[in-house]
């Protein structure tokens, strides 16, 4: 199941040490380029911050997203 796989790779990472909030090579951070809720929500979990800024256009997660899904986990969080 590629959720399945989405969501380890997730925790894998997490429990290696990386910083959910760290911006990758596009300049987004992992919760700004996802389209599944669940992983957004399991991001947020672990301290993902939905209010930082894209390093390219200042835009946010909520601005990016393009799932439906996802808007409603991050304005629910907000």
């Amino acid at each position: 199941c590629q959720l399945y796989s989405q969501i380890e790779s997730i925790n894998i990472l997490i429990e290696a040490g990386v910083d959910v909030n760290s911006f990758g090579g596009c300049g987004k951070t992992a919760l700004m380029t996802t389209n599944c809720h669940i992983c957004a929500s399991e991001l947020i979990k672990f301290g993902a911050d939905i209010n930082l800024r894209d390093t390219v256009n200042g835009n946010t997660a909520l601005m990016l997203c393009s799932s439906e899904s996802v808007a409603d986990v991050l304005i629910n969080v907000g």
